[in-house]
C-alpha cells in the first residue's frame, strides 16, 4: 500500500485552515484581554464606580466643548451637536 494514499487531502486542507483560524483568534483574543486589563486594571468599572463616573464626565466634557487639538496644524475640537448640524447642512446642499 502506498503511504501517500493514507492521507485524505480534501479533508486535511480544510482542517488545517480551521486550526490556523482558531489559533489566530486565540492570539487576537489574548492581546485584547491584555489591553483591556491594562485599561481597566483590576476590573471593569461597575455602574456606580468612581472610575466610570470620572470617565463619563471626561467624555461628556470632550463631546460638548470647544478645544484646541493642534493649533499649528489648525486642528480644533467642536461640540458633537455643532458637528452634526454642520454635517446635515452640508449634506442638504
Amino acid at each position: 500500500m502506498n503511504n501517500a494514499s493514507i492521507f485524505n487531502y480534501k479533508k486535511l486542507v480544510p482542517l488545517a485552515i480551521l486550526i490556523i483560524v482558531l489559533v489566530s483568534l486565540g492570539v487576537i483574543g489574548n492581546q485584547y484581554s491584555k489591553r483591556a486589563y491594562d485599561f481597566y486594571g483590576d476590573g471593569i468599572p461597575t455602574e456606580n464606580s468612581e472610575k466610570l463616573s470620572a470617565l463619563r464626565l471626561h467624555e461628556k466634557q470632550i463631546l460638548t466643548s470647544y478645544g484646541v487639538i493642534d493649533a499649528e496644524k489648525g486642528i480644533y475640537r467642536i461640540p458633537i451637536s455643532v458637528a452634526m448640524k454642520r454635517y446635515l447642512q452640508k449634506s442638504e446642499k
